[in-house]
């Protein structure tokens, strides 16, 4: 029997209107699974649910009841999410430190950020042999 590479879960945390339409939509088109989130409350169940994904988190939101430097300082240390790929998406540079792997700025052109979340997903083999 033939086995496949289903590809790695693929979540954005509050992501603006504009770049969820101008560049998450395009990801969803290219085959990656895209799952977009609006409450932080279901996030670390997710994330555990499936550690070796990868999620995309908006820091330029206000958040309100979640404490993302706990998040980043506790949560992202737990074993069971090593593999875990976190990544910060935003209009202002912001650092946090070794938890996060790189961030992306999205006060560019959209087609730059597309191509730049396309490399680190192939990268990271996220794509999998969807079609949709």
């Amino acid at each position: 029997m033939q086995t496949f590479d289903p590809g790695k879960k693929v979540f954005f945390l509050y992501p603006p209107q504009d770049f969820s339409k101008q560049v998450v939509g395009r990801l969803f088109v290219e085959g990656f699974e895209i799952y977009k989130l609006n409450s932080s409350d279901s996030l670390v169940p997710l994330m555990k649910m499936f550690p070796d994904s990868l999620l995309f988190i908006n820091t330029d939101y206000p958040y309100k009841g979640f404490n993302f430097d706990d998040f980043c300082s506790t949560t992202l240390r737990e074993n069971e999410l090593s593999g875990l790929m976190v990544y910060t998406i935003f209009s202002e540079k912001v650092s946090f430190a070794d938890v996060v792997k790189e961030y992306i700025a999205i006060n560019r052109p959209a087609d730059d950020i597309f191509d730049d979340l396309k490399t680190v997903l192939t990268e990271a083999n996220a794509h999998g042999k969807r079609e949709y």
